[in-house]
């Protein structure tokens, strides 16, 4: 018989651990923004759009583009993305003062934000313990202003649509993430396993959707040469 104590002690456990696990990640965070409020990843974002925009090549840096930092011998090309979220950039490169880094960087702390809450309001305990396990890597996703931010919301997000048997929407929004990312792949993969044909058929949707979209944006040459870029 559980009594009245142990139902308090639960409680308080279940709001402890939360907050020991926000402040953790709060602390990690306020050693890293000793750097300064850079998100480097946001900004190769942003030359990438920009040498759209400016109708250069994406995978290659000419006179004028923004410069952007490479690591001999692991990585020798500028961008290591899929086309796609380059031409998703686009819009936001052509914004003013560098606006559009520090909106997609606002739009990925929220969609994080948004992630850990939910989680620890269903599983406080649970949620808690992966947030002090994934603190390093979760800080520096954050502090990035990277990809993975959106597409961890992204994962939650194919789950729960998956877990209601919508495999459209779901299979919909995995192949806009491959498109974004390779990584999300499995993902995709998981969905037309659950899915049956509606989740294939969703996938194949939103992939040859992107596929277009990245053409008209970025052209055939930026995908032959990411084919390459990824083999290697």
């Amino acid at each position: 018989m559980i009594t009245t104590r142990q139902v308090r002690a639960a409680r308080v456990t279940e709001l402890l651990l939360p907050a020991l696990a926000i402040g953790l990640l709060l602390v990690f965070l306020g050693f890293y923004f000793q750097r300064g409020f850079i998100p480097g990843d946001a900004f190769t974002y942003l030359a990438a759009g920009e040498r759209l925009n400016a109708g250069h090549l994406l995978y290659a840096l000419l006179p004028g583009d923004r410069p952007v930092g490479l690591n001999p011998p692991y990585w020798t090309v500028p961008f290591l993305s899929p086309p796609f979220i380059a031409v998703m950039w686009r819009p936001l490169a052509a914004l003013p003062a560098e606006l559009g880094v520090y909106l997609w960087w606002a739009g990925g702390v929220t969609a994080v934000a948004i992630v850990v809450i939910a989680l620890m309001r269903r599983r406080p305990v649970l949620a808690s313990a992966a947030l002090v396990v994934l603190v390093v890597p979760l800080t520096y996703e954050i502090g990035v202003g990277n990809v993975n931010a959106y597409l961890l919301a992204g994962a939650v997000g194919v789950w729960l649509l998956a877990r209601e048997r919508r495999a459209v929407p779901a299979g919909i929004l995995a192949a806009v993430m491959t498109a974004v990312k390779l990584t999300p792949l499995p993902l995709a993969g998981w969905v037309i396993g659950i899915g049956g044909r509606r989740g294939f058929a969703a996938v194949a949707l939103g992939m040859a959707t992107c596929l277009v979209v990245g053409l008209i944006g970025a052209g055939l040459d930026a995908h032959v040469e990411y084919l390459s870029i990824a083999r290697a």
